[in-house]
């Protein structure tokens, strides 16, 4: 192996200012962390900052695994790139159920799940910290490896005194708690860590890139090179593909998919990326596709590297160390350095969001119980952040401690395994209660213990016996020398890998404990009535009782004091809409409802409080300082007893409106059935639920073709769905839209529609979909057409002649310099003549042009635009026109955009021909033209007055006639333009002129055009 190339000095100076500038990334994302995700960044930080999968046992172990045993290791990433075509279902599902329980760790979702068990998180809790302490010490081990490469003597001064493993976790202590110990609750975005992890992942994908380049292309000629000589070596060449031999057999292969899918989620890193830190559901589908494609860049020269190292002679033990020794060897100090940071950032990645995950998970699952189990009635807020914080002080010295004890004796690919396969064992109990409605918390205990029993007798003890701890005959012979019982051969399965085997006892045994469990440990009657109690805390009341007897509600004083108590201010917003509840139920008096709304205020505050201080902790808080009075309590059954009989003699009155509604029901779906007209309905996001008969005649559809399907399959629009957008933002925010589109039927063919919306909103009037009808407009359209064409021809005369009376100039002119041209001698009345000429064709081109700009068919293509800066940009283009005059315009514009969907294109066209009829009426040297806009009545106006000589009346009522005109040069087609353009887009235009007096010209463009009822497109 190749000798230092730096002292420690200098490293451990390169290593203190790469964690400042950590702490700087950290910082900037915490305050610039809305910013990005106003732009939609904040989903790219979400899949980068997933990122921290690969640790430095991908930087570095898998390099090693591929050089001892071969490509097995690449099952831990093909496993959840597989798994990543499910994530809108799995992930998803995940992510509503945390979010609706403010749930921050496995253990509490566990919790929460199981009814509220509280030793099920705290035992949960144990094994996790046990499975990631190994990990986590894996990161710290792998940076005192290769800072042990890199660096060499000391020189006296700090990296002489202090142990720089040791200094590293004291750095990554500090950024977890300043970045991720600032608040009790954990469901807040964490901008800092998220953003330092994602810059991390991106420091170690670039890093690894460019090593695997080096390798390939600046140490060998290329892969194909690498590989040829590998294949021609005779055991070289078994490392190229799966072998029956141990470590890279079949069983490791499936062994290491199955805990991969598992763990991508499960990992306390990992769960608390993609499921706590998941702001917004749409990222999932950005990490569907992205998150797989990461994983396969920074694999891409794994394999490569490895077998580079052993081409160089590299010993295939030290297989850990190859990516940091290949370019040592070379004398690449620079970029040997800068491989090192690449191993280094993704080892304290791991460490800092490992370190505050499980921290909290300590904290809320076995320290705030205790500490609020020790005092109660006490302002704890204080005391239970500090306790975070420790816990996840507490996490990363017994990573430190573990490297140093125990994991210099096994390889990183070794200690991850182990950490792997622990986690793993979480599955069985979280998927399965996702799914399974008859999980039950015997189960999961069950199942968790008999796993982790495996887990611990296949893996923990032969790394004992590895590290020395133990008798190498228990994995020869077996304990007390029976074989059946060989750790890493149980019952003698013949699985032939140790992982292999470990995997399949640990979550075989798992699950059927978890079956076997939920199935037969059936809770008494006693305890279901406890776990109901637990799973719906009971009301809460004042502890006085009151001469009334009626119902009473705890005061908001007493809410936010609980609350706050707890989790300080940072629920402030939580809590009012909890004082807003409790205010709308005092106004109802004593009714029924109170009481049931009543009954329902202990589960919204105990989810309030779960996110801060855990499943547990929340709820032996709501029960402990909040009981519920005696009187309140006899206010509750007799409620209940009225209830009851209510329930029992309306339940015959009950039946019969049941009928009637579902008489009416079908009355009403058969009238919607018969309806000649297409009606289909939406769901929220744009999916079809329902059709009728006549949709399915329209659009030459079976209903089961449809349903199920997107708005877009229905109608004609662009690649961006630019009609579907239009469609569904006006009627939810005017509750209706009607416009024109073309259908698209299932033969392929397309017609012109009519297209009438309907919002359709649920019982706490958010929008839940629409209803929208569509007609056929062939025979109408063929009808509207020959009208037109009629109207075309009646007019074509008229239009006709003032073509003719325009283009006669020109071509009056073009004769007479011809004329002169065929009498003269040539010279310079010949250029004359011909710049005449070239004049008039250039007029007669300017009259065409607009002719045909007046007669084509415009269609527009609607999207938001700022208008402030669509009329800055016109007046801009007018600007050597207005120098050249000698005219000023003025623009008075609101300081905040005004927004409207329109043409954008087609309104700077309406803009740039007004002003420059401003500025031509104005006088020379004198003139001034002022642009105002502003916003009135859900749209915005317009306006451009000058002070130019003005109109008479006469000449107001044809200022829209085509061809009309009182310019010197002209063809008078650009203010009929201007109108057409701007009705298109639902507008209107006014001119509004006194001779001598100037001229104002008024546009009024709506921000959603066609969202009234009566818009047409």
């Amino acid at each position: 192996m190749p000798g230092p190339l730096f002292e420690g000095n200098f490293v451990l100076a390169v290593v203190t200012g790469y964690l400042l500038l950590l702490f700087g990334i950290g910082y900037l994302g915490e305050r610039k962390f809305d910013a990005l995700r106003a732009r939609g960044l904040d989903r790219y930080v979400y899949v980068f900052s997933a990122g921290v999968y690969c640790t430095s046992w991908t930087f570095y172990g898998c390099i090693g695994n591929a050089a001892q045993t071969g490509p097995s290791f690449l099952a831990l990433f093909i496993g959840p790139s597989v798994f990543a075509l499910s994530w809108w279902t799995v992930l998803r599902k995940l992510v509503r159920f945390c979010r609706t329980h403010n749930v921050t760790s496995v253990p509490d979702l566990l919790s929460v799940r199981y009814g509220g068990t509280p030793w099920l998180g705290a035992l949960a809790t144990l094994f996790l910290v046990v499975g990631s302490v190994p990990y986590i010490s894996l990161q710290l081990q792998a940076v005192a490896i290769s800072y042990g490469m890199i660096a060499g003597s000391a020189g006296g001064g700090l990296a002489a005194a202090v142990d720089p493993m040791l200094l590293v976790a004291l750095f990554l202590a500090a950024f977890a708690l300043f970045f991720g110990g600032r608040y009790l609750d954990f469901t807040r975005p964490q901008g800092g860590v998220l953003t330092a992890v994602a810059a991390e992942s991106a420091i170690k994908l670039v890093i690894l890139l460019a090593a695997g380049l080096f390798v390939c292309y600046g140490v060998f000629d290329g892969m194909g090179e690498i590989y040829d000589r590998i294949l021609a070596h005779p055991e070289w060449r078994k490392l190229t593909g799966l072998s029956g031999a141990t470590g890279n057999g079949y069983a490791r292969w499936t062994a290491f998919f199955a805990i991969a899918v598992i763990d991508v989620f499960l990992l306390p890193r990992q769960f608390h990326v993609f499921v706590v830190q998941n702001g917004d559901e749409s990222h999932i589908k950005t990490a569907m596709w992205m998150f797989p494609l990461y994983l396969f860049l920074i694999n891409l020269f794994i394999i490569p590297i490895a077998f580079g190292g052993l081409l160089l002679g590299l010993p295939a033990a030290a297989g850990d160390k190859y990516i940091l020794a290949i370019p040592m060897l070379s004398g690449q100090r620079v970029f040997s350095l800068l491989v090192f940071l690449g191993g280094f950032s993704a080892a304290t990645a791991m460490v800092v969001v490992s370190s505050v995950a499980l921290g909290k998970m300590v904290a809320n699952n076995l320290v705030i119980p205790g500490i609020l189990r020790a005092r109660k009635g006490f302002h704890a807020y204080g005391y239970l952040l500090a306790a975070t914080r420790a816990s996840m002080l507490a996490v990363i010295g017994l990573g430190y401690l573990y490297a140093r004890l125990m994991s210099y004796n096994a390889a990183l690919m070794e200690i991850g395994i182990i950490s792997f396969v622990a986690v793993a064992q979480f599955g069985p109990a979280v998927f399965g209660g996702l799914y399974w409605k008859g999980g039950t918390a015997g189960g999961a205990v069950l199942g968790i213990c008999a796993g982790f029993a495996a887990w611990f007798y296949t893996m923990i003890l032969p790394a004992a016996v590895k590290a020395g701890f133990l008798d190498p005959a228990i994995l020869s012979h077996g304990p007390f020398g029976i074989a059946l019982l060989r750790p890493n051969d149980l019952l003698a399965a013949g699985i032939g890998d140790p992982v292999g085997n470990a995997v399949f006892w640990s979550l075989f045994l798992n699950l059927i404990g978890f079956v076997a469990g939920s199935l037969l440990l059936v809770p008494g009657r006693a305890g279901t009535r406890e776990e109901g109690r637990r799973a719906v805390p009971s009301g809460i009341g004042r502890r006085g009782g009151s001469p009334d007897g009626g119902a009473h509600y705890p005061s908001l004083e007493d809410i936010e004091a609980v609350v706050t108590r707890y989790a300080g201010r940072e629920k402030e917003r939580e809590v009012g809409e909890v004082v807003r509840e409790i205010r709308e139920i005092k106004s109802r008096g004593e009714t029924r409802e109170a009481v049931i709304r009543q009954m329902e205020l202990p589960v919204r505050l105990e989810r309030i409080l779960t996110g801060s201080i855990g499943a547990i902790a929340a709820r032996n808080v709501l029960r402990d300082m909040l009981p519920i009075a005696l009187a309140d309590a006899k206010t509750l059954v007799a409620s209940f007893r009225e209830m009851e009989k209510d329930l029992a003699t309306t339940r015959e009155t009950v039946s019969h409106k049941e009928e009637e509604i579902r008489a009416r029901e079908r009355l009403l779906a058969s009238v919607v059935h018969s309806i000649d007209d297409g009606i289909v309905a939406f769901d929220a996001k744009g999916t079809i639920t329902a059709v009728n008969e006549g949709a399915c005649r329209l659009f030459r559809r079976a209903e089961s073709a449809m349903i199920g399907e997107d708005f877009q399959l229905l109608i004609r629009d662009t690649p961006y769905r630019e009609k579907q957008r239009i469609v569904a933002r006006a009627t939810y925010r005017h509750g209706h839209w009607r416009g024109e589109a073309d259908i698209v039927r299932g033969d392929g063919t397309q017609a012109p529609g009519l297209v009438s919306t309907a919002r359709i909103t649920d019982r706490g009037g958010g929008a839940a979909g629409f209803v929208a009808s569509f007609k056929d407009l062939t025979e109408f359209k063929a009808m509207q057409n020959k009208m037109i064409q009629s109207e075309k021809l009646a007019s074509l005369g008229q239009m006709a002649a003032g073509v003719a009376h325009e283009i006669r100039t020109p071509l009056g002119s073009i004769k007479m310099s011809t004329r002169l041209l065929g009498d003269g001698d040539g010279g310079g009345d010949s250029a004359e003549a011909i710049g005449t000429i070239r004049e008039a064709v250039s007029s007669m081109e300017v009259i065409v042009n607009e002719l045909l700009e007046y007669t084509r068919e415009i269609s527009l293509h609607l999207d938001a635009y700022d208008l402030v800066k669509i009329t800055r940009s016109a007046i801009f283009g007018m600007e050597e026109e207005t120098k050249r005059r000698g005219v000023s315009v003025a623009l008075e514009a609101p300081a905040d955009p005004c927004t409207a969907l329109v043409d954008g294109v087609r309104v700077k066209q309406v803009l740039t021909n007004i002003v420059k009829n401003a500025v031509e009426a104005s006088p020379d040297r004198d003139g001034k033209v002022r642009v105002r806009l502003s916003e009135r009545d859900g749209g915005v106006r317009i306006t451009v007055e000058d002070n130019g000589p003005g109109m008479t009346v006469e000449e107001l009522g044809k200022v829209f006639q085509p061809f009309y005109t009182n310019k010197a040069q002209g063809v008078g087609l650009g203010m009929p333009i201007v109108k057409r353009l701007v009705e298109m887009h639902g507008g209107e235009v006014r001119i509004e002129s006194e001779g001598g007096k100037g001229t104002t010209v008024s546009v009024e463009f709506p921000r959603y055009p066609f969202a009234g009822s009566g818009g047409e497109r």
